[in-house]
């Protein structure tokens, strides 16, 4: 049965492109949902008005508030001890200040979207 007040969530693996890092040792799975479409074009006119002044602290947060919303969950998120890290709101946020992250999760987001329209 398909709710129309809550968007389906589905995994997206995250893959950030970090130097020096092995293939697939930060992979990340988030559990996202999708976004409407209303919702994502004021969030990309937010980010490309963002792009335009130059201030790329300011595009870090119009990211940041597009892909915050979509995220309600996590594997393979860990301290520096090993041990995982709850998902919650300021996990997320610091998970979200990482600019190869961020990348990776367009980059999967997109990924997981496209497979699916290839699907119907």
């Amino acid at each position: 049965m398909f709710n129309l007040d809550a968007a389906p969530r589905f995994p997206v693996l995250v893959r950030p492109a970090v130097p020096g890092a092995e293939d697939g040792s930060l992979d990340i799975t988030l559990i996202m949902s999708a976004a409407r479409s209303s919702e994502t074009a004021a969030r990309s006119r937010a980010i490309l008005e963002a792009a335009d002044t130059g201030d790329i602290q300011a595009v870090a947060a119009a990211e940041i508030a597009d892909l915050a919303p979509l995220v309600h969950g996590w594997r393979d998120v860990v301290d520096a001890d090993g041990a995982p890290v709850p998902f919650s709101a300021e996990a997320l946020a610091q998970l979200l200040d990482l600019p190869a992250v961020r990348i990776g999760i367009y980059r999967g987001y997109g990924a997981a979207l496209r497979e699916a329209a290839t699907k119907n």
